[in-house]
């Protein structure tokens, strides 16, 4: 038989579903690691975070709400990656992304004065998790 037709059979390992890295447990842990990795940034550079997104000034009061928000972003990261959870790192996600970088760039509670173009990047990764979580679902 031709070679190449062996590589489209349904018991070869090329086919598509063994060569896809976009797996719902790649998506979960991918999704696990921005968490913690924004719940850490939230823990100890509150004030970074801040500046480098925001043209505002960080009173005490600012630096103590955002390390406080870290552990409830690391409990979710937690869940996430233990979970394997489809549908709750989606859903997750939809909500961070509302409440953060589209909240901010939408002024839905309040407005806030961005720096571009530091704050394309939550704005650009959120976006990408969402709907990559999206298409997951739909699969």
């Amino acid at each position: 038989s031709f070679p190449l037709a062996s590589a489209r059979t349904p018991h070869s390992p090329y086919t598509q579903s063994t060569m896809s890295f976009l797996t719902p447990e790649n998506y979960n842990n991918a999704v696990a690691f921005v968490m913690a990795a924004y719940a850490l940034q939230f823990l100890f550079m509150p004030a970074k975070i801040i500046t480098d997104h925001f043209k505002a000034t960080t009173p005490a009061i600012a630096l103590f709400v955002a390390r406080g928000s870290a552990a409830p972003m690391l409990s979710m990261a937690y869940a996430m990656y233990k979970m394997q959870d489809l549908q709750y790192t989606v859903v997750s996600t939809i909500i961070v992304a509302f409440l953060y970088p589209f909240n901010a760039k939408y002024n839905i509670f309040q407005k806030l004065k961005l720096i571009y173009p530091m704050h394309y990047v939550p704005e650009v990764l959120m976006t990408t998790l969402t709907t990559t979580g999206i298409y997951l679902l739909t699969q």
